[in-house]
C-alpha cells in the first residue's frame, strides 16, 4: 500500500485585523491518497488554514501601508505565503497540525528587512506541496522510542 499526502492551496483572502496590522487567511486542502495494487484508490480531503499576522510596523518596513486598500495587498500576500507553508510544514512534522493555525509577525519576531524576492515566489492559488509519508512526525519518534518514552515519564 502507498500513501501519498499532498497540500494544495486555495485563493487567500484578505481580513480585517483587530490589530494594527494585516491579516490574510490561506486556506488549504491536505489530500491523503491510499493506492492499493489492484484496487480503486481511496482519497481523504480534510479543510484546513493559516491566518498570518504582520503588524503595521513591520509591514513599513517592509514596504506596505496598512492603510492601502486590500486590492493593493497582492504582493505583501505573496511575502507572507513562504510564512504560512514553514509553519504548515513545521507542525504538520511535529504532528501537531491543527485545522487552523496562526502567526503573527512582529518587529521583535522577524527581520525587519524582507527576506523573499516576490519574482521568485510561487503564485498561492494551487500551490501544491507533496508530503514525504517515509518521515514520522516527532510524536510518533518519541512514542517509539523507549528511552524517550522512560525520560519523559
Amino acid at each position: 500500500m502507498v500513501e501519498q499526502i499532498k497540500i494544495v492551496f486555495d485563493q487567500p483572502r484578505n481580513i480585517p485585523s483587530t490589530i494594527d496590522g494585516i491579516m490574510f487567511y490561506f486556506p488549504y486542502h491536505i489530500i491523503k491518497t491510499l493506492k492499493e495494487k489492484y484496487k480503486i484508490d481511496q482519497e481523504e480531503v480534510t479543510n484546513h488554514g493559516v491566518k498570518v499576522t504582520i503588524s503595521g510596523s513591520l509591514s513599513i518596513n517592509w514596504g506596505f501601508q496598512i492603510w492601502q486598500s486590500s486590492e493593493n495587498y497582492s504582493d505583501l500576500m505573496k511575502l507572507l505565503f513562504p510564512y504560512a507553508i514553514e509553519e504548515i510544514l513545521k507542525k504538520y512534522n511535529e504532528g501537531t497540525l491543527a485545522e487552523i493555525e496562526e502567526i503573527v509577525l512582529l518587529t521583535t519576531n522577524h527581520p525587519q528587512k524582507r527576506i523573499y524576492d516576490i519574482d521568485k515566489l510561487p503564485e498561492v492559488l494551487g500551490h501544491e506541496i507533496i508530503l514525504d509519508t517515509n518521515k514520522k512526525s516527532i510524536s510518533e519518534e518519541i512514542s517509539e522510542n523507549q528511552l524517550a518514552g522512560e525520560i519523559i515519564q
